[in-house]
């Protein structure tokens, strides 16, 4: 040594030494020559000590075993024994060294026949490599001390507890089987080589010529059987020799001269630019911060990844917390961590300083390397360094772990035989993640969690987090959530994360790229290639916008389905900060004509549609949005009205669209039609009728006639069986549709006469059906009393048309008194259902509705409202007197023959047990042929069958009692 100290020499296994077993030269002597380029000042390279070569250095000796073989080998193969075995052997009889063993093949890894000496499925040399880095020791202990390897050595093993087992062990013995082919490991030899030869002062173009000399030296060295062993002088002395020649002084001293005056004549250079790669960097100088969002799911899917397969990759848009989850998965698995940061640099950069820290990644003792905001595009350079990344990795046993807005390259992923499950998408905060942070900072998170969610665009990470530093500056004043002050009127962090975002922007992409996420912007929701496409071609056009938004999906755009992307949250109101207001109403305007052009509604995009054509004024847009909703049946609303939201959330205190009154009809009558089918309070559906009837009287007024835009939106409405049952003063709508269809002067548009039904129905006026289907869904009885008041002030024309439903006409013969129960009797049975039957007041209101019905001459319906009255006296007031007086007196009024009025009497008189008296009315019915179809003469007959039996036991008892 340079300071007269000997190193010592290891005592190896001499019948190992393979002096002559030159087969596998080429690849032994690339690997020698790596291992020669690692020494550092003090150490030494031996060369077929017992194995291929062996490092020896105070503190630390490296041996390799080089094979080049055609089988697979296993746990148990012979050669792989032997190296363990030798392992174990130099590390015995060299206590004060540390030693490290390579068993280089080009054979591939076979799976053991026998499960008793694998885990699982995997083999067990793989799994040697994965339990190297973590994982439980148990089984792997077991399957070595039931191996072949020697006595010797198993006792060594079970001397070493976990920790001395993975580190002094595991770690210090590699299996590097077909694994790290001959391309990567030149590469690598030839970088490295690259690296001293520029440190020394040398050129890329010398870098050839040296490694020539020391393949030549290694080769002379491993056929000596002396002095088999190289050193960092013997380096440094081929490098000098390629790198440097002799020069006389005094030639040295005239070239200087030469060359000095050359410079002194040239122009000098207005700009230097100096590139320095930085060394990668510990990624756990930056603490955590105080409270996070543990993720366990996709944390644990990371670690996951990277125990199995040494790698894992982060993707997800910007600001979703992927270098804090890469943070985290690191700290999990522990050990020491570097890292590089590549936001912003392109291919080429990526390329240079990737390399870089390559070559300097054996200088540092790490046990994992991150590689932070990979953001270029994956050119295929690129991919050839990804795959020497992994590869040299692998080689030096260190986990490597990438975050990048994209997901793995699918090239990347083939070619280095990893499975797409190592990606790991990192998304939005769950309201469940928002809770865990507060909880954290001591907050209670019960009325904190939602609001921070919604007003962070549903939980993105980076404004989430901004939201909450901002609720801690005001102290979480719980007036922000009582006004929703951030929600309505913005929130100064997040507007300066957003302002942070819009630099950005500014400095890292082109023009045509922030032009289209400008345009992007202004929609509301996700989007698909073909809508990006149209917005490339607003003028000023954007070339080639779908491999624009190839290159924006991942930071900024998030591609959720194979056609279906969105936008990042972080720049939601970009528009609204870099447009004027005419550039965002134009592009508005063909948002929304791009977003229709189909033809056909989809709810999925129609309120987005709708607030693009109203910000941009296109009038075609929003009558063809409101055309598809009047043309839809009942059934197809029903499926959308929950996800037009835009139409049912449209205020009421104000004209819809102000430029045009004829349009702000026609939306709000397909508000109305959306809203009966998802509202449940009759209140806002009443709201919205009349905010209707305003914006149809404005357009009459303009006009200066009739608007036939109602007539349609009164039959759906009218048709609908709402939420709530009956529309709100349905009558109402009953009479303005029939003034309309009484007095039409023009044909309904074009769009909207194929909703117009036939003004009759089985000889039912139209009208009449659409006032017995609202009828028939009232469920209170006092809803019935205004029902009643119409009928009486609309007018006899119109009552019949209303009453003639319930009527016996051809060609349906209906029978007359049980189709006019349908009118009165629905609320009743309903309320009885509710348990809301309220005595005296419901009695009173059929006394009323009764007296309104003979005011009309309509015997047979004031019948049925007596019959009610009678019954909830008897069956819920319990009042059989007071029932009984109800029904004589309507037999008096209505005839002694009225089978309604006959049958409820016989129903009070067999509740209160008077069998006898309720068998002779019932027997007076059928002995007087009274006018009754088959069904009621049917259950009729059961009933006198019934009630005579019962009056027959009465009398047996009856006979019984003297006794």
């Amino acid at each position: 040594m340079p300071d007269g100290t000997t190193t010592p020499i290891p005592k190896g296994n001499e019948a190992r030494e393979a002096i002559d077993a030159l087969r596998g030269y080429v690849y032994q002597i690339y690997q020698s020559a790596l291992a020669w380029i690692e020494l550092q000042p003090e150490e030494i390279l031996f060369l077929e000590v017992a194995e291929d070569y062996a490092v020896i250095v105070a503190d630390a000796l490296n041996a390799v075993q080089v094979k080049e073989t055609g089988h697979n080998v296993t746990i148990n193969s012979g050669d792989v024994v032997a190296s363990i075995d030798s392992f174990v052997v130099l590390r015995l009889k060299n206590p004060e060294l540390q030693v490290r063993l390579r068993h280089l093949t080009t054979s591939r890894i076979g799976k053991e026949k026998s499960a008793e000496y694998r885990i699982g499925d995997a083999p067990t040399l793989e799994t040697w490599r994965k339990l190297a880095k973590t994982g439980d020791l148990a089984p792997l202990r077991k399957i070595l001390d039931a191996s072949k390897l020697s006595k010797q050595t198993k006792n060594y093993i079970r001397e070493l507890d976990d920790t001395e087992f993975r580190e002094e062990f595991l770690k210090r013995i590699h299996f590097d089987c077909g694994a790290l082919d001959s391309k990567f490991l030149m590469r690598q030899l030839r970088s490295r080589l690259s690296q001293l030869v520029r440190e020394r002062g040398g050129a890329d173009s010398q870098v050839d010529g040296c490694l020539d000399s020391m393949l030549m030296t290694l080769l002379r060295k491993a056929t000596q059987k002396e002095e088999r062993f190289v050193d960092r002088n013997t380096l440094e002395k081929l490098v000098e020799n390629a790198t440097h020649i002799p020069v006389n002084r005094a030639q040295f001293e005239e070239q200087n001269r030469l060359i000095i005056k050359a410079l002194s004549a040239a122009p000098q250079a207005s700009n230097l630019i100096t590139t320095r790669l930085m060394a990668p960097s510990p990624i756990d100088e930056v603490p955590l911060p105080a409270a996070i969002a543990s993720r366990t799911i996709q944390i644990d899917s990371i670690v996951s990844s990277l125990t199995q397969y040494g790698v894992s990759w982060i993707f997800g848009a910007a600001g979703v917390g992927k270098t804090l989850g890469a943070r985290i998965a690191a700290r999990r698995l522990g050990g020491k961590w570097a890292g590089v940061n590549l936001r912003g640099l392109d291919a080429e950069q990526v390329n240079a300083l990737l390399s870089d820290a390559i070559d300097r990644l054996t200088e540092q003792k790490i046990d994992g390397f991150l590689v932070d905001d990979l953001e270029c595009p994956f050119e295929p350079h690129l991919i050839d360094v990804l795959l020497y990344l992994r590869a040299v990795c692998d080689r030096t046993d260190l986990l490597l772990l990438f975050t990048s807005p994209r997901s793995p390259d699918s090239d990347f992923l083939f070619s280095a035989n990893l499975p797409a499950s190592i990606g790991q998408k990192l998304e939005e905060f769950s309201e469940q993640d928002i809770r865990e942070i507060l909880t954290g900072l001591g907050v209670d998170p019960k009325n904190w969690a939602k609001y921070i969610h919604l007003v962070s665009g549903g939980g993105h990470p980076q404004l989430a987090i901004a939201v909450i530093q901002s609720m801690q500056t005001t102290g979480w004043d719980m007036n922000e959530i009582r006004t929703m002050k951030s929600l309505l009127g913005g929130n100064a962090a997040m507007e300066q994360v957003r302002a942070r975002t819009r630099e950005r922007l500014l400095n890292e992409l082109p023009e045509g790229a922030r032009r289209l996420l400008e345009r992007l912007s202004l929609k509301v929701g996700g989007f698909r290639r073909g809508f990006v496409l149209d917005m490339a071609q607003i003028t000023p056009t954007v070339p080639d916008g779908g491999i624009v938004l190839d290159r924006l999906i991942g930071p900024w755009v998030d591609q959720q389905e194979r056609d279906r992307f969105a936008l990042s949250p972080l720049l939601s109101n970009l528009a609204a900060n870099t447009l004027t207001d005419e550039q965002k109403r134009k592009i508005n305007f063909e948002i929304a004509t791009s977003l229709v052009k189909g033809r056909k509604l989809d709810p999925i995009e129609a309120n987005s549609a709708l607030i693009a054509a109203l910000s941009g004024k296109n009038d075609w847009a929003i009558i063809f949005l409101c055309s598809g909703v009047f043309m839809a049946d009942q059934n197809v609303l029903k499926m959308i009205a929950p996800h037009l939201m835009m139409f049912t959330l449209m205020r009421t205190d104000a004209f819809a669209y102000k430029d045009d009154p004829a349009i702000s009809q026609i939306f709000r009558g397909a508000q109305l039609l959306l809203i009966c089918q998802e509202e449940e309070r009759k209140e806002k559906v009443q709201k919205v009728i009349e905010c209707f009837d305003a914006e149809t009287k404005r357009v009459e007024h303009q006009a200066k006639k009739t608007s036939m835009i109602p007539l349609p939106v009164y039959i759906s409405l009218l048709l609908m069986k709402p939420k709530f049952c009956a529309l709100p003063k349905f009558w109402n709508l009953v009479f303005k549709m029939d003034e309309l269809l009484e007095n039409q002067e023009k044909p309904l548009p074009l769009e909207l006469s194929g909703k117009m039904p036939a003004q009759e129905i089985n000889g039912i006026s139209l009208v009449g059906f659409l006032f017995m289907n609202q009828a028939m869904q009232i469920r209170l009885i006092d809803e019935l009393l205004p029902v009643f008041e119409f009928l009486d002030s609309c007018g006899e024309r119109l009552r019949r048309k209303l009453l003639d439903p319930y009527a016996n006409s051809d060609p349906y013969k209906r029978d007359l008194v049980d189709a006019m129960d349908m009118l009165v009797s629905g609320a009743w049975l309903s309320e009885h259902k509710a348990n809301t039957i309220d005595l005296p007041r419901h009695p009173a209101v059929y006394a009323r509705l009764e007296e309104y019905a003979r005011s009309w001459d309509h015997a047979d319906l004031a019948v049925c409202c007596r019959r009610c009255r009678a019954v909830i006296l008897d069956e819920y007031g319990g009042d059989k007197d007071r029932a009984l007086v109800v029904q004589d007196e309507g037999l008096e009024r209505y005839g002694e023959t009225n089978s309604v009025l006959v049958k409820a009497k016989a129903s009070i008189l067999y509740r209160a047990d008077g069998h006898q008296g309720s068998l002779d009315l019932l027997k007076t019915l059928i002995d007087g042929n009274a006018s009754l179809n088959e069904i009621d003469k049917a259950f009729l007959g059961r009933d006198a069958a019934i009630t005579a039996e019962n009056a027959r036991r009465l009398r047996n008892s009856e006979a019984l009692l003297p006794l």
